[in-house]
């Protein structure tokens, strides 16, 4: 009988450890650190989260845009995307993957690198299982004058010439 109520004891502690000791996430609002990200084609790639809708219960994905920077890859960017292994940092092990769920996520911690392996990869909200990966230009990368840019540029300078030829021709 007290072997019995023993057992009864130790099962009752059981459950109530399984039942507190269920863990979520805490969303880290800091900057990303280089820890947990990849640089591939000028750009940084963060591999957000497990699934692609903003609540999968209990689960809420974040937009790219909580963290300064970052976004949703463009169709251009999209087709040039790195391969999932390019996020391990020891070659065959899944174990060392970079990951920046803690970043996004509410509850989840971990990646389905398999599901990436298979192409189960998206960078926008569809609402699906797929793995999601956020991009943002490579940090240290200046952005690249457009053309109109140096237009503008050429003409102001070419303007102020003018007139300083101008005016020291009077």
């Amino acid at each position: 009988m007290k072997t019995f109520k023993h057992a009864i004891a130790i099962l009752a502690l059981a459950l109530v450890t399984m039942v507190s000791g269920t863990a979520n996430a805490t969303l880290i609002s800091d900057p990303l650190t280089s820890d947990v990200y990849i640089t591939y084609n000028g750009l940084d790639w963060a591999w957000a989260s497990p699934v692609a809708a903003a609540s999968w219960w209990p689960n809420e994905l974040m937009a790219p845009s909580f963290h300064e920077g970052w976004r949703y890859a463009t169709a251009t960017e999209w087709a040039s995307r790195p391969e999932a292994s390019m996020f391990l940092t020891v070659p065959g092990d899944v174990s060392t993957a970079k990951n920046a769920v803690a970043y996004w996520n509410t509850y989840f911690t971990h990646i389905d690198y398999s599901d990436a392996v298979n192409g189960y990869v998206t960078s926008s909200l569809n609402g699906s299982a797929y793995e999601t990966w956020y991009v943002r230009d490579a940090s240290g990368s200046a952005p690249v004058p457009e053309p109109s840019t140096f237009i503008l540029l050429g003409a102001g300078l070419a303007g102020l010439a003018y007139t300083r030829k101008r005016f020291a021709k009077k």
